[in-house]
């Protein structure tokens, strides 16, 4: 793990490069590290539930973001985008499904 000091062009990055590295904000500090191997973890069943909701929110919002008209029902706060704001609202909406 290695700690970015003082680089204007790495300061706040967060995100994988090139399938290898990590980059992310920990304790205000950028930290470069190895990509995770997850591949050996199991999703336990709520996890794999979160996951198809999230996924179905998503199909949702995509076909909300094709209907120019139906896109109009939503209001995005500050700073959010349209298709984060419909997945918001699903997720709300489906609460404990």
């Amino acid at each position: 793990m290695a700690k970015v000091n003082n680089n204007m062009l790495l300061l706040g990055l967060s995100g994988a490069l090139g399938g290898q590295v990590v980059y992310k904000q920990w304790r205000g500090q950028t930290i470069l590290s190895k990509l995770p191997d997850m591949s050996g973890i199991i999703p336990s069943a709520a996890q794999i539930k979160c996951r198809e909701k999230f996924t179905r929110a998503n199909e949702f919002a995509q076909k909300i973001l094709k209907d120019p008209i139906a896109s109009k029902a939503y209001k995005p706060k500050k700073h959010q985008s349209l298709q984060n704001c419909i997945v918001s609202v699903y997720m709300k909406a489906h609460g404990d499904e």
